[in-house]
């Protein structure tokens, strides 16, 4: 706050008159600042006074305009999401169907595979059995299929 105020020159008692002068010219220096200052706050005081509030009202307006702006954009983003969305259901609703007969038969062949495996691990066991007992003939039988 020192700054703005307005002290009177204070130079030491033992200076000369060079130091009286210069002290005084440092003061007049910063009264004339100050002078300027405060004219510049007086003009900015009259300003805000005669526009201030037009600005603020035209400001008030344009972010108004901002808000509606950016409300309907948003409602807007907001119609497409749910518009996909519900062409997606409807999309995924008429594929599940065929979904449903795709893993039908899925699991329906896996289930062949399944009882096919089971069967020839039981002709593969009928097999060795009839080999350990001595009964070569199903073996050559076997073997005149696998060729």
């Amino acid at each position: 706050m020192s700054r703005y105020r307005l002290d009177a020159p204070a130079p030491p008692a033992s200076a000369g008159v060079d130091a009286h002068v210069a002290a005084w010219r440092a003061a007049v220096d910063n009264a004339q600042a100050q002078l300027e200052h405060q004219s510049n706050r007086s003009v900015n005081l009259e300003l805000l006074r005669k526009f201030g509030a037009n600005a603020w009202k035209a400001h008030n307006e344009q972010l108004t305009a901002v808000r509606t702006a950016l409300s309907d954009s948003l409602d807007a983003a907001r119609l497409q999401v749910e518009t996909i969305n519900r062409k997606r259901k409807a999309e995924q609703v008429a594929l599940g169907g065929d979904l449903e007969l795709i893993e039908n038969g899925f699991f329906a062949l896996v289930g062949k595979n399944h009882e096919i495996e089971v069967a020839c691990l039981r002709l593969q066991q009928q097999i060795h059995a009839n080999a350990a007992n001595g009964n070569a003939a199903p073996a050559n039988k076997q073997r005149k299929m696998d060729e």
